[in-house]
């Protein structure tokens, strides 16, 4: 113990200075650790704030995904503050103001109501604050179809989440003068009306609804004859068709079309006299009109353009169709063409 003493009296100077040294050396390196740690916090919310400013207003290049061809800047730059616009009224559940963005169009096919947008599109989507990602995909006629991917917002969640991601693609057009949205995939509807005549009965193709996944084409048929006619029998799948360029087939939904005799309202006027009637049915009375909605298997793409329909299972006499057990047997089919 006195030697302890001892030595510590005869080096006290060297021990403190010691102590000091070691003192301030683990001092300085908690500073240091402190500068680093706010360092760190301030980069990563620069990089969020950043992936924010990305997400919600940029675009990829100034070329088309799929069809290659140029997006004008200035095209690209009015685009998207409107898709900026629409994300902004739906986080706010501005609802009135999102619907409003929309074309006529687009609301006919998807949400025919402010409030069948409100329960199938606002509210299941936007559950919570939403971000953006914009990129350019398709190019028809300077009509600009974009990949819109909509994620939780990362200045909410701290953190930028792909997993809880929705895609969409957004569409716009010109409509009275105004740009408007096509949301919900839904590209553009085209007036066709095309027409054949055959038997007494004249097949309209009034219009098509492009969507990225299918086509959807509308039918007025006008059977001026004393037989009820079916477009099509549904004994096989591949019988009614969209016929591309090449002659490549693009077969309809046939689970989506349906045999219904009639379709009668409780008036008892047939419901689809009006063109906002429009059925699945392909069965048409004798001396009637009908609307009839057939989808197709056909991916949107303006390069792959469609030349005819065709109707290769026509049943101009359905009712002794429907009367034979045998329906190999029934021989009066016919092929119906009409060319787009």
């Amino acid at each position: 113990m006195y030697n302890l003493k001892r030595l510590y009296n005869q080096n006290r100077k060297k021990i403190w200075k010691t102590i000091i040294i070691i003192a301030s050396a683990l001092l300085l390196l908690m500073l240091i650790n402190q500068v680093v740690k706010q360092y760190n916090e301030q980069k990563k919310q620069n990089e969020q704030n950043t992936v924010i400013e990305d997400v919600t207003s940029s675009y990829k290049e100034d070329y088309t995904a799929i069809s290659g061809k140029e997006i004008k800047k200035d095209a690209v730059k009015q685009d998207s503050d409107i898709i900026k616009e629409f994300i902004e009224f739906c986080n706010k559940k501005d609802i009135e103001h999102a619907y409003n963005l929309l074309s006529n169009d687009c609301k006919e096919v998807n949400y025919p109501t402010i409030d069948i947008f409100k329960a199938n599109y606002l509210d299941t989507i936007f559950t919570n604050t939403k971000s953006y990602n914009q990129e350019g995909w398709m190019n028809k006629n300077n009509r600009y179809t974009y990949r819109i991917t909509i994620i939780d917002d990362p200045l909410s969640t701290g953190t930028v989440n792909y997993n809880n991601s929705f895609q969409d693609f957004y569409t716009i057009v010109e409509e009275n003068g105004e740009t408007k949205l096509n949301i919900s995939s839904y590209v553009a509807r085209e007036e066709l009306n095309k027409m054949t005549s055959i038997n007494d009965v004249t097949i309209n193709v009034k219009y098509r609804d492009s969507y990225m996944d299918y086509e959807e084409y509308v039918f007025e048929v006008i059977n001026n004859s004393d037989k009820v006619v079916a477009l099509d029998s549904k004994e096989n799948n591949d019988t009614l068709y969209l016929l591309g360029e090449s002659n490549n087939k693009y077969s309809c939904y046939n689970n989506e079309i349906t045999l219904n005799y009639y379709n009668i309202l409780s008036d008892g006027k047939d419901e689809t006299e009006d063109i906002k009637s429009i059925t699945t049915s392909v069965v048409v009375p004798s001396n009637s009109k009908k609307y009839i909605k057939i989808k197709f298997n056909k991916m949107y793409n303006p390069e792959r353009k469609i030349k005819a329909i065709e109707f290769s299972d026509f049943i101009n006499d359905y009712e002794e169709y429907v009367n034979i057990s045998n329906k190999k047997m029934y021989n009066a089919r016919q092929l119906i063409r009409i060319d787009i």
